[in-house]
C-alpha cells in the first residue's frame, strides 16, 4: 500500500485499517509517499484517519477488501479527503 500527501503542508497521525489489522505513520511531509506492505488476511472495508496541519482530523472509508487479495493499493490525501485507487486480485 502507498499513502500520498498530496497536500501542501505534512499531515500527522496517520492509520490505516483494513481487516484484522492497521498501521500508523506519525508525520508525512508535504508531496511525499509512505509504502508499508501488508497481507489481507480477512474480509471488510479499509479506512485512513489523519491530522491535517490546522488541527483537524479526518476519515475516509475506502475499498472493501477481501481475503488472498494482491496488488497494487493507493490512498492520496488532499486536504480533507482521500483519494483511493486499486489494482487488487484475487489468488
Amino acid at each position: 500500500m502507498t499513502v500520498h500527501n498530496a497536500c501542501a503542508q505534512p499531515i500527522s497521525l496517520i492509520e490505516v485499517d483494513y481487516p484484522d489489522a492497521s498501521f500508523g505513520i506519525d508525520t508525512l511531509a508535504a508531496g511525499a509517499s509512505y509504502q508499508y506492505n501488508f497481507q489481507i488476511l480477512g474480509d471488510g472495508p479499509a479506512k485512513i484517519s489523519w491530522t491535517d496541519a490546522a488541527r483537524h482530523s479526518h476519515t475516509s472509508l475506502g475499498p472493501t477488501l477481501h481475503q488472498g487479495q494482491q496488488g497494487l493499493f493507493q490512498a492520496t490525501i488532499s486536504g480533507s479527503v482521500a483519494t483511493w485507487q486499486s489494482k487488487l486480485r484475487s489468488n
